[in-house]
């Protein structure tokens, strides 16, 4: 599906660890860059009508097939979401993330999935 409307939150806490206990500088450019984080992610995306109202496309289909018409009324969440923890810190020289995260799709936790990134935040 393609979509072209697009409405994101993201909310994260980051703990930079080893700077807040130390007192004096930090030689290792790993452990100065260390951060623990938690977070939540929600978002959806749409073609034609808003996920809120009923047209919408996840929510109603029509399924042609002469001679008959079938209309098909899902009622499904159109926010998907995730939260969970993780660390980011610079490892060789690049900014890496490690995320372990919990999506949640029509109000149903999924098994848990391990993200690895590398790059800083946009």
């Amino acid at each position: 599906m393609v979509s072209v409307a697009v409405l994101l939150a993201n909310a994260e806490l980051r703990v930079p660890l080893v700077r807040a206990l130390s007192d004096g500088p930090i030689a290792s450019n790993f452990f100065r860059n260390l951060q623990l984080t938690a977070f939540y992610d929600i978002g959806t995306s749409w073609s034609g009508a808003a996920p809120f109202s009923s047209g919408n496309s996840v929510s109603y289909e029509v399924i042609k097939q002469p001679p008959f018409e079938v209309e098909i009324k899902n009622y499904l969440n159109p926010w998907l979401y995730s939260y969970g923890f993780g660390m980011r810190s610079v490892i060789l020289g690049y900014y890496m993330k490690f995320d372990f995260a919990w999506p949640v799709e029509n109000f149903e936790r999924q098994d848990p999935r391990l993200f690895i990134t590398l790059g800083y935040d946009f």
